[in-house]
């Protein structure tokens, strides 16, 4: 193409014909790929002149799931700003992006920079507004901090009336009505969560702050209208009106169906369904429930609703665990654990289907080979941690947006930061499930013993070190990952002994490798042999 405004148009005519990542078959999911590294060298490599289409382009990649290819064209497109009100703007438009991905520290900081470059202006006053609701949003979703949330709310209440009254041209957010829409109901939505987490003490304050919210003035427009229904039910589930919920949510779902608004509440109205089945008792549709409300995140692109909606199942499902007999008595089995892993499935394309239960296999294998030999002891009930802390050791990935996870091009440094902290997102997962015992293998199946590995660098135990060689060989092993080319088991097992007193202690590899060489294949595992 001639030039960079060609190659800008020609990615933005492509995107607005496509409806979901999520539906493209590989080889389409391929071409995208191919096609944002081509966009990517044209939007932000020494690019100096700015983009008409900028705002609504970047939309639509937020809107099918690619926040971080976004975040980094608006990031550019900031730079090409002359006016001081668009260069903030855009910047603030890339950190929201930012944000989506679930690089939640990286822009908290980018966000507090911002409010210092603002005046007084009434465009000034409605780029603030803006930020605030960015960072009140980002305290209660990734930080679960309610009170400062609410702080950074109230300040956009008392302020918004002083924003412009219409936005300005070229810019979205931070008219009146704009900001009344953000914070009004985010501000809802806030008490509503500190409702369902907070002591009965608590819960008395809440409810008189939700009366004070909805005797507030109210915006006309219907999307505004669209979140306070949606909010009102939400509230009466947080104040145990169950039946009379679950009335107005299917009242509600077939007002919204098909409806332009359906993308943005759908994953919502899923996940109440499943809050108000597992208060009534119903296991079976609160599962439905929630996997429909994690799934409509991917098809509709819904980055941050993904991250909250994990968030909410997981506490959904812990809350039906700690009084039903049902998950107790099979949280040793396989019934509570399949859940979280069909979960998982959802969102891991290429890695998850066969690899949780192959580092398990392995795994298995491996601690049989060593105490036959005598080379360890390990107890029952030890063994039975290991072998669901094997199986769960990538559960983290749930809190990775659905396009970084699957993405099939080079990372990004903040890309590969993001994916790595599954490790220490698994640790979190199962200590809100209760299942802090096997923590550690989520937590520490990418440290190395040499302390070269990830999260912290530390020296993992022999039973944590175990999984994380059989995670390597199944990794290196694996045909379904579409960025590496699969080696056979003695090519692994050749890498992995070079690993030996590095990454590895060397009885697990001399085992492994034994086991490979006796014929046996490690990823099956029979209790009997």
């Amino acid at each position: 193409m001639n030039n960079k405004s060609d190659v800008l148009n020609h990615f933005y005519n492509y995107i607005n014909k496509l409806d979901s990542l999520y539906n493209l078959s590989e080889k389409e999911f391929e071409n995208y790929n191919d096609r944002v590294m081509e966009f990517l060298t044209a939007s932000v490599f020494n690019r100096s002149s700015s983009y008409e289409n900028a705002l609504p382009l970047s939309l639509k990649l937020s809107n099918l799931g690619d926040s971080y290819t976004a975040y980094l064209f608006l990031k550019a497109e900031s730079k090409t700003r002359k006016n001081k009100y668009e260069k903030i703007f855009y910047k603030a438009k890339a950190v929201a992006n930012l944000l989506f991905t679930g690089i939640y520290q990286k822009s908290e900081t980018m966000l507090l920079e911002l409010l210092n470059e603002v005046g007084n202006t009434r465009i000034d006053i409605g780029l603030q507004c803006y930020i605030l609701v960015m960072l009140g949003q980002l305290s209660a979703i990734f930080k679960e901090d309610y009170a400062t949330a609410e702080n950074y709310l109230v300040k956009v209440q008392t302020l918004y009336k002083r924003a412009p009254e219409n936005n300005p041209p070229g810019m979205d957010s931070i008219s009146q009505e704009d900001l009344l829409i953000l914070y009004y109901n985010s501000l809802f939505e806030i008490y509503n969560r500190a409702l369902w987490k907070n002591t009965e003490m608590d819960r008395e304050l809440y409810i008189e702050k939700v009366k004070s919210l909805d005797a507030l003035p109210k915006s006309e427009d219907q999307y505004f209208n669209i979140l306070y229904k949606l909010n009102k039910i939400e509230n009466m589930i947080a104040v145990k009106e169950y039946n009379t919920a679950l009335q107005e949510l299917k009242y509600f779902d077939k007002i919204i169906k098909n409806s332009v608004f359906e993308r943005w509440v759908r994953p919502s109205i899923f996940r109440d369904y499943a809050r108000i089945y597992s208060k009534i008792g119903d296991s079976e549709l609160m599962y439905k429930y929630a996997k429909m409300s994690i799934m409509s995140c991917k098809i509709y692109g819904n980055a941050l609703d993904e991250n909250i909606m994990i968030n909410d199942i997981l506490d959904i499902i812990f809350e039906y665990g700690k009084t039903s007999t049902e998950v107790q008595t099979n949280i040793g089995g396989n019934y509570f654990i399949d859940q979280l892993m069909r979960l998982l499935r959802l969102k891991d394309w290429y890695t998850s289907a066969d690899h949780s239960a192959n580092v398990r296999n392995i795994s298995l294998n491996i601690i049989d080979y060593m105490v036959k030999k005598k080379r360890i002891k390990i107890d029952t009930t030890t063994l039975n941690e290991l072998k669901y802390g094997a199986y769960l050791h990538d559960i983290g990935k749930l809190y990775i947006p659905w396009f970084e996870l699957n993405k099939i091009t080079p990372l990004t440094k903040e890309e590969f930061t993001l994916i790595k902290n599954h490790t220490v997102f698994g640790k979190r997962i199962l200590d809100r499930l209760g299942m802090e015992r096997i923590d550690k293998y989520a937590l520490g199946h990418h440290e190395r013993i040499n302390r070269k590995g990830y999260p912290f660098r530390l020296k993992p135990d022999i039973l944590t070190n175990i999984v994380a060689a059989s995670d390597y060989f199944d990794a290196a092993t694996s045909t379904s990952r579409k960025y590496k080319t699969p080696k056979n088991y003695d090519r692994a097992c050749e890498e992995l002994l070079k690993e030996t007193g590095k990454g590895f202690y060397p009885e697990i590899i001399s085992s492994l490798c034994s086991i490979v060489k006796s014929g046996e294949d490690p990823k099956v595992y029979t209790s009997e042999k």
